[in-house]
């Protein structure tokens, strides 16, 4: 494709074929030989209707003054070079490069103000645009969508093909999953699209399970790992609650996360219409820690969400609370440090939201039971081994304290 950007208009030529190759060659890079500019001021094309079709949304468009000169090319392209024309003027090859050559220029000028078209560049993200649709047809049309992934990853062995868009990635994931995938097919799968925090992040929480179930945490995997050990603490306050069930299932906790903690005050603040510092005078005063600061924040959080999301953001907290050894949260607690903000009768309600989903009744601020300490004890040597979920199995234990140590009960008895 070849976009010009100026101030008052966007202008496009696709290239779609190799038809379309021949007729704009003169404007591409490393194509064909260039085409006679003489011999087309007399093409049959010339001041016709083109019609051209974009291939990644299926769109058609008209085109009038269709294209067949460099002249031509700017006329249609640059609108307001008409009063060079009226004025009988020519610009100086000095100020204006030609579109034949493909050097680029020093500073990219999409947003000129002049009447220049300088540059001609292909339009950002084109091919990953192009990459992603016709995966996207092969996968849809296919029936042996394992077998393609397989193609593809040996393609990507070979060339720097463009980054996989996260859709794609999560389209691919579910066929693997679907089918069955080995785990080498997974790990190479996942190392060949260059997955990032951000594309970690956008994956779907059946996606993040089969991940983390098929990584080994060793040499590329270990990013993966610490990138999900990062997000376990980041899932409810980005409203993400579906994601603290895999994400627990392999990580022994929730870990302190700054940017966390700084996105839950954002949250706490428009919900409640009070400053940060009035979020921070506990922590500034010495009555709690941050990571205390940011389990209450949570609670508030979910206690205030409309459903579905207060249920499925109540488990993502039990989940929680069942994973760490703090102590729990009482109400004179809750009280002292939030009662200003929300009002005592608010503080009871919320108190009596967070003992349903912790399933017990907090009298006093005493420790955790001894069950508690032993659960995340276990979870995190298991975890520190690389033997979550699977070492739980292997330790010969009873069914009920198999399902305590994978958080899915609170009791033993």
């Amino acid at each position: 494709m070849i976009r010009k950007y100026n101030e008052s208009r966007s202008s496009y030529i696709i290239v779609n074929d190799t038809k379309d190759v021949v007729k704009y060659s003169f404007v591409l890079h490393k194509s064909v030989d260039h085409l006679d500019l003489n011999l087309c001021e007399y093409s049959s094309f010339k001041r016709k209707t083109l019609m051209t079709k974009r291939v990644w949304d299926n769109q058609v468009f008209v085109e009038n003054n269709f294209v067949c000169t460099e002249e031509s090319c700017r006329k249609n392209l640059s609108r307001n070079r008409r009063l060079l024309y009226k004025l009988h003027l020519d610009v100086s090859e000095e100020l204006e490069s030609s579109l034949r050559n493909g050097s680029r220029s020093k500073y990219d000028r999409y947003h000129s103000c002049g009447i220049l078209l300088n540059e001609v560049s292909l339009s950002e993200g084109y091919h990953e645009r192009l990459l992603n649709q016709i995966i996207t047809d092969l996968l849809r049309k296919t029936r042996q969508r394992v077998k393609l992934i397989r193609n593809i990853l040996k393609i990507m062995k070979f060339i720097a093909l463009p980054v996989m868009h996260v859709s794609e990635i999560n389209r691919c994931f579910k066929i693997l999953r679907s089918n069955f995938a080995d785990t080498k097919t997974v790990q190479e799968f996942s190392a060949n699209v260059c997955l990032n925090d951000w594309k970690v992040y956008h994956l779907t929480a059946e996606n993040v399970d089969f991940l983390l179930h098929h990584a080994d945490r060793t040499i590329y995997n270990k990013e993966i790992y610490h990138l999900c050990r990062d997000w376990v603490n980041n899932d409810v306050p980005l409203y993400d609650f579906e994601y603290a069930a895999p994400l627990l299932k392999y990580y022994d906790s929730p870990k302190f996360c700054e940017t966390a903690y700084n996105f839950a005050k954002r949250l706490a603040r428009s919900k409640s219409n009070v400053s940060y510092a009035a979020l921070e005078t506990p922590v500034r005063k010495g009555w709690i820690t941050k990571e205390r600061n940011l389990l209450m924040l949570q609670i508030f959080q979910v206690f205030f969400c409309d459903e579905p999301f207060r249920t499925s953001g109540s488990e993502a907290l039990r989940l929680v609370w069942r994973s760490i050894p703090d102590a729990f949260i009482t109400f004179d607690e809750l009280n002292l440090t939030y009662g200003r903000i929300y009002g005592e009768s608010n503080i009871e309600d919320i108190h009596e939201f967070y003992e349903d989903i912790i399933e017990e009744k907090v009298r006093c601020n005493q420790p955790r039971k001894l069950k508690d300490y032993c659960r995340t004890t276990i979870r995190k040597t298991l975890c520190d081994n690389a033997k979550l979920p699977e070492g739980i199995n292997q330790l010969g234990l009873a069914p009920l304290v198999q399902s305590f140590l994978k958080l899915e009960c609170s009791s033993i008895f």
